[in-house]
């Protein structure tokens, strides 16, 4: 019952001062749909802005945000960070989709990086999930199949008579 009540404080304690939760669940939502438009057109520092408003403003451990922030600092190739908010996106996250993909991510950062039984474990932790969203699951297959970055290997040519 403590621990209930605990977490209880925690989420009410996240929502600013005269937002109900709802509200605050909203505006995050609609900040994460600016955030996205402003990553796919390329406004990186507005979508950076967008997500850290979230972290800051709505919810600290809001797992969009991390996610965003994992994307962008993949897109800036600082595999050390983006691992870093791929994990706590892991904490956070409850929807299927988003932790697919953040398992595929994480598995390809693994690969990269050279360990390639942590990026096995992650590309069978995203097909393990009931994400529904073909695209995730033919990821992680061609994760198993092969090391990500790893170009495939060109047909031996065939020996002429």
């Amino acid at each position: 019952g403590r621990e209930k009540a605990r977490l209880q404080r925690a989420v009410l304690e996240a929502v600013p001062p005269g937002e109900s939760l709802a509200t605050a669940e909203e505006t995050a939502r609609r900040t994460l749909a600016e955030a996205e438009s402003y990553l796919t057109a390329g406004n990186y520092a507005a979508a950076r802005e967008r997500l850290e408003r979230i972290l800051r403003d709505v919810d600290p451990n809001h797992p969009g945000a991390f996610y965003g922030l994992a994307l962008l600092a993949s897109l800036a190739q600082d595999r050390e960070q983006a691992k870093q908010y791929f994990l706590r996106t892991l904490e956070q996250a409850r929807e299927p989709h988003l932790l697919g993909w953040t398992h595929v991510y994480l598995g390809r950062i693994y690969d990269l990086e050279g360990h390639r039984e942590q990026a096995l474990a992650h590309y069978r932790a995203a097909l393990a999930l009931d994400t529904r969203l073909e695209r995730v699951e033919q990821a992680a297959r061609r994760g198993l199949e092969r090391p990500f970055g790893q170009k495939e290997e060109p047909e031996a040519p065939t020996p002429r008579f």
